[in-house]
């Protein structure tokens, strides 16, 4: 009895000090103070006055400014839980329109726990609650300054001034870390994580030491949840895996189209290619090329008088590029037929390098897209190792078996 009086009064003196007329042609609005099931007063009180700094500012709300909790307005009114019954009570007790409303949860039991916020927004007339959102919050940003962005968001979700929705992440870590638009939203729990954004492209990572980081971009529509499916491998965690839109990772059917093999063969072709035009053209300067060696060498013998048995010692390329250079007109042809043909030269080291990687690049492509995972591991134990020079391009194969 003695409790019910005490309810009875805390209610009445609650409904003298709150009820108050709203501005008019706008909503009246309650933040009640968030309430944690663990405790944590300090995260509560700075997300209470992130939410209510930001409901102070949307156009149409009048805010109560009074600074009430749930946990008294429950306790006030008897309830048990906040349920719809008892929201109304309480929505009677403040006389506002609509109440924004919260509670707390750590998402595991260990020191490096992140906070699970459940917001609702209730509406007095409707007699229900319209709107709520579910979020998490990393525990490294629980200050005020942090909060505050974020809290903006969900505000603009209930005042309808912004679409939003939600994307789910699965992964076979049970502690990743997740990232959304290059900032740090949180980690998951049991290999689970979800997280309310703005409707549009967002781009994701998931990470874990140990392990290669996992990146992905994902189209969210409004109300819609995105799912992400991100399998993280061990590696270094500088390797990044690149995920399609979507969020759906490459299948492991090795049925489907390997991109990496078809892009090195595709390289190996060109290089390939190069290769044979360059020594196509490479003989055919060579022909051109034999007169004017010739004459080179009658030039050095007769007007340099060099030594029949040493002109073979003096590149006659050098020789006719030096005499053009020094305003000896009648070897510009020689000089530039010299010229050709290194360039056509550079160009097959090229084909040749660009055909030797490729086609390593492709092999190892498809190797490493083997279903058999005992296979799979045998292949980290190969390389494949390209080789080139002037002479042509190679491939050696180590292995430990």
């Amino acid at each position: 009895m003695g409790k019910h009086l005490i309810r009875i009064a805390a209610a009445g003196l609650f409904f003298s000090a709150f009820a108050a007329p709203a501005v008019a042609d706008a909503q009246s609005v309650m933040v009640l103070g968030v309430t944690s099931s663990a405790g944590d007063d300090e995260f509560t009180n700075n997300f209470t006055g992130a939410l209510r700094n930001a409901a102070s500012r949307v156009q149409g709300w009048d805010l109560n400014g009074r600074e009430v909790s749930l946990a008294q307005m429950t306790l006030a009114h008897g309830c048990v839980e906040p349920d719809v019954h008892c929201m109304a009570q309480i929505g009677d007790t403040l006389g506002v329109d609509l109440i924004i409303y919260g509670i707390v949860r750590r998402t595991s039991t260990s020191a490096n726990h992140d906070f699970s916020v459940s917001l609702y927004l209730f509406d007095k007339a409707a007699g229900s609650i319209t709107d709520q959102l579910t979020d998490t919050v990393p525990r490294v940003h629980s200050d005020i300054d942090d909060l505050r962005a974020r809290a903006r968001r969900y505000i603009a979700q209930f005042s309808g001034a912004e679409q939003t929705g939600r994307i789910e992440i699965q992964t076979n870590i049970a502690d990743a870390e997740v990232v959304v638009d290059g900032e740090v939203v949180g980690t998951t729990t049991g290999g689970r994580f979800e997280t309310v954004v703005s409707v549009g492209q967002h781009r994701v990572e998931v990470r874990a030491e140990g392990h290669s980081t996992f990146r992905s971009s994902v189209s969210v529509a409004r109300d819609s949840t995105a799912n992400l499916d991100a399998q993280l491998v061990e590696g270094d965690e500088d390797q990044i895996i690149i995920a399609p839109p979507g969020g759906q990772q490459p299948a492991d059917s090795g049925g489907g189209a390997n991109i990496g093999a078809i892009v090195s063969f595709s390289v190996a072709g060109v290089g390939a290619v190069l290769t044979v035009i360059s020594w196509a053209m490479i003989d055919s300067t060579k022909t051109d090329l034999e007169p004017w060696r010739t004459r080179a060498g009658v030039e050095l013998r007769d007007v340099y008088a060099i030594p029949v048995d040493e002109i073979p010692n003096h590149n006659a390329c050098d020789e006719m590029k030096s005499w053009s250079s020094m305003g000896m007109r009648e070897w510009d042809g020689g000089a530039s037929l010299c010229s050709q043909g290194e360039t056509w030269f550079a160009i097959q080291v090229v084909g040749l390098a660009s055909f030797g990687a490729g086609l390593a690049s492709g092999l190892l492509f498809m190797l490493l897209d083997g279903d058999d995972e005992e296979d799979a591991n045998a292949v980290n134990d190969v390389a494949i190792i390209p080789s080139f020079s002037t002479e042509g391009g190679f491939l050696s194969a180590v292995g430990t078996f």
